[in-house]
């Protein structure tokens, strides 16, 4: 949500917050977050799961990466619709180490 927040305040990308689940025969539910914008995915956090996809990128940027057909999409926000009180100190905190 933060990179969503920086991304539409620096740049008014305004993304959407999406949060999908799979279940995989053998393995526990996995939930996970991603970003998407104009069809694109945007995922800092795909390489955890490396293991269970063979996932080989730290960070996912793509219109048609298979990772994402593992997950039912359970909800979809917009970052300027959205955007939790208990992360304005933090997005605040990171976003003047970045700009200053």
């Amino acid at each position: 949500m933060i990179i969503g927040k920086l991304l539409l305040d620096e740049f008014e990308i305004d993304c959407d917050y999406v949060t999908g689940n799979c279940t995989i025969e053998g393995h526990e539910s996995k939930t996970h977050v991603w970003l998407e914008y104009e069809g694109y995915k945007i995922d800092i956090t795909a390489d955890q799961f490396r293991d269970l996809f063979r996932i080989t990128e730290e960070i996912v940027v793509s219109a048609n990466h298979e990772l994402y057909k593992y997950f039912e999409v359970k909800e979809t926000r917009k970052i300027s619709e959205h955007f939790p009180n208990e992360l304005r100190t933090p997005y605040i905190l990171i976003r003047d180490l970045i700009y200053n």
